[in-house]
């Protein structure tokens, strides 16, 4: 996988999206977002309406005193939990169906096809450190391969010096 900027981008993205969707529709009452809020999507764009939906189906999660609002401060207990624990594969998957991702369609499949290559810890989730430590892993394997056809072609080019070489003294 060569994108980790941005599969770690991803998880960043989603993260301000959901936070942006929660500003915009916060406006008219700063205790926070009901169902009622968050369903109507008149001030959000065509981008924003996948993370309203996510606000939406996520409710019970999100909304931990269950006083039927989600707050800001419960909306930064669902992005350290993002952050630490990462996102499922249907999360991932419900992103990549919805018709208004556009751009990060090819970034989704990306993190879709190597789901279980960077879930190191086998949770069913892809959290920043998993994407960090993958990327390291991937870094230092690409280095051992490099180096190894490095040697590769070290030895083959010794190996052609050393049949020159008995070529040429054969002549003397």
């Amino acid at each position: 996988m060569n994108d980790f900027s941005q599969l770690k981008n991803l998880l960043l993205n989603n993260q301000f999206g959901l936070q942006r969707v929660f500003s915009l529709l916060n406006r008219t009452d700063l205790n926070g977002l009901s169902i009622e809020d968050i369903s109507s999507y008149s001030n959000l764009t065509l981008n924003d309406i996948p993370f309203a939906q996510y606000l939406q189906q996520n409710m019970s999660n999100i909304d931990t005193n269950s006083n039927e609002n989600i707050s800001q401060s419960e909306m930064n207990v669902m992005f350290s939990k993002m952050r630490t624990e990462g996102l499922t594969y249907e999360q991932l998957y419900t992103m990549l169906n919805s018709s208004c991702m556009g751009a990060n369609q090819e970034l989704l499949v990306n993190a879709l096809r190597n789901f279980q290559t960077v879930d190191l810890n086998n949770d069913g989730k892809i959290s920043q450190a998993e994407i960090n430590l993958y990327r390291i892993k991937s870094e230092i394997n690409a280095r051992s391969v490099s180096g190894a056809n490095t040697n590769k072609t070290s030895s083959t080019e010794t190996d052609f010096s050393r049949r020159t070489y008995l070529n040429n003294s054969n002549y003397f």
